[in-house]
């Protein structure tokens, strides 16, 4: 159920506020969540209706979804590694600013409704924010067709103005940001990860099961530790396999001036970084 799903996670998020982090995603928007013609029964806004009778479960769904509207977009994990629901968006400013497509995901509006969009959502910003939650990988057929051999970008088979991103748009987002690799979700696979793009990208889905995906498909997640990435489910496939090995990024490893950098775009909190240094 859509209700107790939703009711867990901010429930953790209350208890653990530190440890629990919450990312949006396409289904955290109104034209998704609320469109009962698609989902039938398993909307959300159905569900909450079913539950509370019409005007309570509106107003349960509504409030629901204007806390959804205050959900960040992206994460950073040990400022190496980009945590995003969709993918990354195209620039909409010149790469070489401070900041880059950090600083474009941190100017999308704190309360946007993405899909629909309220009225004070600045249309390019919007785009930056419907990239996040709605873009995929392309796959290889995409990459040889419809990929822009110059952005790294092409449409989505998705529709509806969603893109994909190819090799190029991945090494470009990774050397300008200083990542090296992508975390997302948005799309089912049966052994519950799959990796693309010269094992940069990382797709992570848990109800691969109820997305087509057969009955023996499998819930996946990653545990990133200091040293390594392990895959945990129970495909032969990952099974007690280190998929990567990797170097911890640590503030004691960047610079004075990387580490300003950081908490003036908001990636590193102040007093983090203070306690660091001593």
């Amino acid at each position: 159920s859509c209700l107790e799903v939703v009711a867990y996670l901010l429930a953790m998020k209350l208890m653990l506020p530190q440890k629990v982090f919450l990312l949006r995603g396409n289904h955290e928007t109104r034209d998704v969540n609320g469109w009962e013609e698609h989902y039938g029964v398993r909307s959300f806004i159905y569900q909450c209706r079913e539950r509370f009778g019409d005007e309570l479960g509106y107003k349960v769904w509504e409030m629901t979804n204007s806390t959804f509207d205050r959900m960040p977009l992206a994460a950073v994990i040990d400022q190496d590694i980009f945590c995003v629901h969709g993918g990354i968006p195209r620039p909409i400013s010149d790469s070489s600013v401070e900041g880059g497509r950090i600083k474009d995901i941190l100017n999308v509006n704190r309360v946007a409704g993405i899909n629909p969009p309220y009225e004070h959502e600045d249309e390019d910003y919007q785009q930056v924010a419907s990239d996040c939650i709605w873009s995929d990988p392309a796959s290889e057929h995409q990459e040889n067709s419809t990929v822009d051999r110059q952005t790294g970008y092409g449409d989505s088979l998705r529709g509806g103005g969603a893109i994909c991103f190819g090799h190029k748009a991945v090494t470009n987002f990774l050397q300008q940001q200083g990542f090296s690799y992508i975390m997302r979700a948005h799309e089912a696979h049966a052994e519950g990860v799959a990796v693309s793009k010269g094992a940069r990208v990382f797709t992570v889905f848990s109800t691969s099961k109820d997305h087509n995906q057969g009955n023996n498909a499998m819930a996946g997640c990653i545990l990133i530790d200091f040293e390594k990435m392990q895959v945990i489910n129970r495909s032969p496939a990952y099974r007690n396999q280190y998929v990567h090995r990797r170097d911890s990024v640590s503030l004691a490893m960047l610079s004075e001036s990387e580490i300003a950098e950081r908490v003036k775009l908001g990636l590193i909190e102040g007093s983090t970084a203070e306690e660091e240094e001593e």
